[in-house]
Protein backbone atom coordinates (compact mmCIF):
# COMPACT_ATOMS: atom_id res chain seq x y z
CA UNK A 1 0.00 0.00 0.00
CA UNK A 2 1.31 3.40 -0.96
CA UNK A 3 -1.12 5.49 1.09
CA UNK A 4 -2.95 6.83 -1.97
CA UNK A 5 -6.67 7.42 -1.62
CA UNK A 6 -8.67 4.71 -3.40
CA UNK A 7 -12.10 6.33 -3.12
CA UNK A 8 -14.15 8.61 -0.87
CA UNK A 9 -17.87 9.09 -0.24
CA UNK A 10 -20.14 11.91 0.78
CA UNK A 11 -22.51 10.10 3.12
CA UNK A 12 -24.66 13.14 3.86
CA UNK A 13 -24.66 12.24 7.54
CA UNK A 14 -23.36 13.79 10.73
CA UNK A 15 -21.44 10.58 11.50
CA UNK A 16 -22.25 10.35 15.19
CA UNK A 17 -21.05 6.78 14.78
CA UNK A 18 -18.10 5.17 13.03
CA UNK A 19 -18.54 3.32 9.74
CA UNK A 20 -18.00 -0.41 10.24
CA UNK A 21 -15.80 -2.67 8.14
CA UNK A 22 -17.44 -6.05 7.57
CA UNK A 23 -15.33 -8.39 5.46
CA UNK A 24 -14.57 -6.64 2.17
CA UNK A 25 -17.21 -3.92 2.60
CA UNK A 26 -17.82 -0.91 4.82
CA UNK A 27 -21.25 -0.22 6.32
CA UNK A 28 -22.49 3.33 6.82
CA UNK A 29 -25.80 5.20 6.76
CA UNK A 30 -27.24 7.82 4.45
CA UNK A 31 -29.88 9.34 6.66
CA UNK A 32 -31.74 6.31 7.96
CA UNK A 33 -30.77 3.88 5.15
CA UNK A 34 -27.96 1.35 5.60
CA UNK A 35 -25.48 1.30 2.72
CA UNK A 36 -22.53 -1.02 2.17
CA UNK A 37 -19.66 -0.07 -0.13
CA UNK A 38 -16.99 -2.40 -1.48
CA UNK A 39 -13.59 -1.53 -0.04
CA UNK A 40 -11.88 -2.22 -3.37
CA UNK A 41 -13.80 0.24 -5.54
CA UNK A 42 -16.52 1.96 -3.46
CA UNK A 43 -19.38 0.32 -5.38
CA UNK A 44 -22.49 0.68 -3.20
CA UNK A 45 -25.58 -1.33 -2.46
CA UNK A 46 -28.33 -0.98 0.12
CA UNK A 47 -28.27 -3.51 2.94
CA UNK A 48 -31.20 -5.87 2.32
CA UNK A 49 -33.26 -7.44 5.11
CA UNK A 50 -36.26 -9.79 4.83
CA UNK A 51 -39.55 -8.02 4.20
CA UNK A 52 -41.76 -8.81 7.23
CA UNK A 53 -44.86 -8.65 5.00
CA UNK A 54 -43.60 -11.57 2.88
CA UNK A 55 -44.66 -14.78 4.60
CA UNK A 56 -42.51 -16.90 2.28
CA UNK A 57 -39.37 -14.95 3.20
CA UNK A 58 -38.24 -14.39 -0.39
CA UNK A 59 -38.61 -10.61 -0.66
CA UNK A 60 -36.20 -8.09 0.84
CA UNK A 61 -36.39 -4.40 1.65
CA UNK A 62 -33.56 -1.95 2.41
CA UNK A 63 -32.64 -1.81 6.10
CA UNK A 64 -33.54 1.53 7.61
CA UNK A 65 -33.69 2.91 11.13
CA UNK A 66 -35.83 5.84 12.33
CA UNK A 67 -32.84 8.18 12.23
CA UNK A 68 -29.11 7.78 11.77
CA UNK A 69 -27.28 5.66 14.35
CA UNK A 70 -26.59 7.23 17.71
CA UNK A 71 -23.46 5.31 18.68
CA UNK A 72 -20.82 3.19 17.00
CA UNK A 73 -22.10 0.16 15.15
CA UNK A 74 -21.25 -3.19 16.68
CA UNK A 75 -20.49 -6.45 14.92
CA UNK A 76 -20.12 -9.55 17.06
CA UNK A 77 -20.00 -13.16 15.89
CA UNK A 78 -21.93 -12.32 12.74
CA UNK A 79 -24.57 -10.13 14.43
CA UNK A 80 -24.84 -6.46 13.56
CA UNK A 81 -26.12 -4.19 16.36
CA UNK A 82 -27.47 -0.71 15.60
CA UNK A 83 -28.81 1.82 18.14
CA UNK A 84 -30.67 4.54 16.28
CA UNK A 85 -31.08 8.14 17.37
CA UNK A 86 -34.55 8.91 18.72
CA UNK A 87 -36.20 11.66 16.71
CA UNK A 88 -39.40 12.80 18.42
CA UNK A 89 -41.30 15.60 16.71
CA UNK A 90 -38.12 17.10 15.31
CA UNK A 91 -36.16 16.95 18.59
CA UNK A 92 -33.24 14.55 18.27
CA UNK A 93 -32.03 12.94 21.46
CA UNK A 94 -28.40 11.99 21.96
CA UNK A 95 -28.99 8.97 24.15
CA UNK A 96 -30.52 5.59 23.49
CA UNK A 97 -33.23 5.62 26.14
CA UNK A 98 -36.17 7.99 26.50
CA UNK A 99 -39.58 7.76 28.22
CA UNK A 100 -41.14 7.49 24.75
CA UNK A 101 -38.97 4.47 23.97
CA UNK A 102 -35.81 3.70 22.11
CA UNK A 103 -34.71 1.19 19.52
CA UNK A 104 -31.98 -1.39 19.15
CA UNK A 105 -31.81 -3.43 15.95
CA UNK A 106 -29.90 -6.72 15.82
CA UNK A 107 -29.38 -8.24 12.38
CA UNK A 108 -28.21 -11.81 11.89
CA UNK A 109 -26.91 -13.12 8.58
CA UNK A 110 -29.26 -15.39 6.69
CA UNK A 111 -27.70 -18.81 6.28
CA UNK A 112 -27.21 -19.97 2.71
CA UNK A 113 -29.89 -22.33 1.43
CA UNK A 114 -29.31 -26.03 1.90
CA UNK A 115 -28.18 -27.73 -1.30
CA UNK A 116 -30.79 -29.97 -2.82
CA UNK A 117 -29.98 -33.66 -2.55
CA UNK A 118 -28.57 -35.22 -5.70
CA UNK A 119 -30.99 -37.40 -7.61
CA UNK A 120 -29.83 -40.99 -8.09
Amino acid sequence: ADGAEVWSKDAGSRFSYEPLVIGDEVLFFRGDRAVVAALADGRERELPVPDPRDREGKQTIPFAVGAEPLVSLSYYEGALVVVSRLDHEGAQFNYGWHPLGGRIDVLLPKPPPEPEPAKP
